[in-house]
């Protein structure tokens, strides 16, 4: 199966990485044992397995996720930075009733988050690996010039989809549950 959608042989054993997030994909690969990919390394800012923060605010929380990468080699890592100073709704409407102070440093934190994912991301294009970045399409994180760079690269390709169609669900105004669009868009190299 793994060999019919592009995978090397020699590759088929190595192991998906999330980074920003709890074992959310990696969780699911138990159910998949056909793909022969086995559970890396989570990076998560609450809390991964052994119960480490990872605070890539930190230069020595960076660095250790550079060396943890480069040993562990993942045949894909999947990156999901925080969002939510890049939403629309944000900028336009909370940012603006903010202390400046706050919004620029939010800014900072954010843009730090996001070029960190990004240049794990060309440590796995360089090394012949691959990634899978997501993001709210609408997000102004795709307009970052690194990101842009990143996109514009050769066997890079993006797919908006809307996670109503994955089970996204939200409150509705009568109390209840309903499906909610979300149009995320995911950029990867992996075919």
């Amino acid at each position: 199966l793994l060999l019919a959608r592009g995978v090397p042989e020699e590759s088929a054993k190595l192991k998906v990485s999330e980074l920003y997030s709890p074992p959310r994909v990696t969780a699911q690969l138990g159910c998949l044992p056909e793909l022969g990919l086995s559970e890396g390394q989570c990076f998560d800012l609450s809390g991964d397995a052994q119960g480490r923060r990872w605070n890539f605010l930190k230069a020595a929380d960076r660095e250790e996720a550079r060396r943890r990468v480069r040993e562990e080699k993942p045949y894909l890592l999947i990156g999901s930075p925080p969002c939510v100073d890049y939403c629309l709704l944000n900028l336009n409407w909370n940012f603006p009733r903010m202390p400046e102070e706050e919004v620029r440093r939010r800014k900072v934190a954010s843009q730090v988050l996001l070029r960190f994912a990004v240049e794990l991301y060309w440590l796995q294009l360089r090394a012949g690996r691959h990634f899978l970045h997501e993001h709210p399409a609408t997000a102004a994180s795709w307009k970052d010039t690194r990101v842009q760079e990143l996109r514009q690269h050769v066997g890079v390709d993006e797919v908006t989809a809307h996670q109503c169609m994955f089970g996204l669900l939200t409150r509705s105004d009568f109390g209840g549950l309903e499906a909610a669009k979300k149009p995320t868009r995911f950029m990867s190299s992996a075919p």
